[in-house]
């Protein structure tokens, strides 16, 4: 694990005045939400901000209160969030690594914010403001349908844009609890001067793919630039974010402790079956450490014979096999699951012949060939799944 060592004078300053600052449950710093006229096809978005004595406690419909703009294909869809974020965060000796996937924070309008990079398909792990990915408010939907950002901009949380010149509202809470401000900041304690702060990561290589691995964090002296995790100790001598314009856009590491993260689910992510309007592949636990899986699909055009192909994730890009659950039915109970963590699909399996690893907008997830399992020779696509 990387490591960053704090001045220990500063440390505690930080963490006796963040305690003080941030103690008060900060509802006024979240908007009103209203439905866009042009989100009619959805539910009207919803907000409930709310503190006990430790943890700002954040739920959410996952509408956004701005015009959704599709720009995956992944249509919108109304989300169960609850974000449980430390009113009193600590600012420890080390700094922690941002999850690869998924949930670093959440804005002021209840919308979750990710890191700098996407998944690992098609492009694996690319910078998604660099590929052009997301709509103007620099968020798209992924696979289950919940909005997310990859950057954040004054405007989309407080309505009006940035005033060059004057400090940056408050737009989201990282998940170790620290505040995320828009670019702008005071840099001593009256106010007299504000500058704009930039990120101090350099890309270093084309950042479509590997995202982390073409950029570089440099350390600079002049006061405008961010430490690793995208933030600085204000002249308050409490700790905030701000969101840069270049990577890694939202946070670079966490700063604080990451004590009260929304836990994740106990089951992976839905994933499309290439089924329409039909339901994804959806997989449930049916024992504590995952080695009994529950997988049920979309039926409507359920072939006769179906195996449960799967691999290691680390290695999802190559979408090499490690085995199969063979001629499987629905709901299919998968006994001795692997360890580690696994990608599968359901793929069809007639006699001697494998169907289509699955047709989306990025086309046939395996080339020509069958990959052997359950003792497939041969490959034939023309019986997707598609409407």
């Amino acid at each position: 694990m990387r490591q960053r060592l704090l001045s220990l004078t500063v440390l505690a300053t930080a963490l006796l005045l963040s305690m003080q600052a941030l103690a008060q449950c900060p509802t006024e710093h979240f908007p009103t939400l209203s439905p866009h006229p042009a989100n009619a096809a959805y539910p009207d978005p919803v907000l409930d901000v709310s503190c006990d004595a430790t943890t700002l406690i954040i739920e959410s419909n996952g509408i956004p209160g701005f015009e959704f703009v599709q720009v995956t294909p992944n249509g919108l869809r109304a989300q169960d969030w609850t974000f449980r974020i430390p009113l009193n965060p600590e600012l420890p000796a080390e700094w922690t690594e941002i999850p690869l996937l998924g949930t670093i924070g959440v804005g002021v309008n209840g919308l979750p914010a990710y890191g700098p990079n996407e998944g690992p398909h098609p492009d694996p792990w690319g910078d998604p403001v660099h590929a052009g990915v997301l709509d103007d408010h620099f968020g798209h939907t992924a696979r289950d349908g919940d909005y997310h950002f990859h950057a954040m901009l004054v405007e989309t949380f407080h309505g009006t844009p940035d005033v060059p010149g004057e400090p940056s509202p408050i737009i989201g809470y990282a998940s170790d609890g620290f505040p995320i401000h828009g670019p702008w900041g005071c840099v001593d304690l009256d106010c007299t001067e504000v500058i704009r702060f930039e990120s101090g990561w350099e890309q270093t290589g084309d950042p479509t793919t590997y995202a982390w691995d073409n950029h570089e964090y440099v350390e600079k002296p002049e006061p405008q630039y961010l430490d690793r995790c995208n933030g600085r100790i204000g002249p308050d001598g409490t700790y905030r974010y701000h969101a840069t314009d270049t990577f890694p856009y939202i946070l670079g590491c966490y700063a604080g402790l990451d004590v009260l993260r929304t836990p994740a689910p106990t089951a992976p992510p839905p994933v499309p079956d290439g089924a329409g309007d039909g339901d994804a592949l959806r997989v449930t636990r049916l024992d504590a450490d995952g080695t009994r899986l529950q997988v049920t699909w979309d039926d409507s055009c359920l072939p006769e014979t179906t195996k449960l192909i799967h691999g290691d994730l680390d290695q999802v890009a190559a979408l090499e096999p490690l085995g199969a659950a063979c001629n499987v039915g629905q709901p299919v109970e998968w006994n001795d699951v692997p360890a580690g963590n696994l990608w599968f699909l359901l793929v069809s399996d007639a006699a001697d012949v494998e169907g289509s690893w699955g047709h989306d907008s990025f086309g046939e997830r395996r080339p020509l060939v069958s990959s052997g399992t359950c003792g497939t020779t041969s490959k034939d696509v023309t019986g997707r799944c598609t409407d």
